[in-house]
């Protein structure tokens, strides 16, 4: 299955009791640190999506693998992509970030048609 069509899976399957339960480090905003904790939100290095371009590429430049940016000419947190990136950036608890989260899926299900 494509990585971004598992992501979109991952982010409606989301519940209020998962948020709630998932544990996220101190020092970061509510929606970055909840995200991050369960699916590796926005860090290269935990991120489902750069993790799956990084397998693909040998040369170091994640982004030219990067599933994101061969759907839609931009990376994740960019262009067109950014409102609904930010919409997960912002959450301040956990009804706004199911949301975002499943705005973030419209939104890849929209991209990949």
């Amino acid at each position: 299955m494509n990585i971004l069509k598992q992501l979109a899976l991952i982010y409606e399957s989301m519940t209020l009791d998962k948020i709630k339960t998932a544990r996220s480090g101190c020092g970061e905003n509510y929606g970055t640190a909840k995200a991050n904790a369960l699916m590796g939100f926005g860090l290269p290095s935990t991120c489902i999506v750069c993790r799956d371009a990084r397998s693909k590429e040998k040369e170091g430049r994640i982004c030219d693998a990067c599933e994101w940016v061969k759907v839609t000419g931009e990376r994740c947190t960019t262009g067109d992509n950014d409102p609904t990136y930010r919409s997960i950036v912002v959450a301040e608890n956990k009804e706004e970030l199911k949301e975002a989260f499943r705005d973030r899926a419209k939104w890849i299900r929209k991209v990949l048609k």
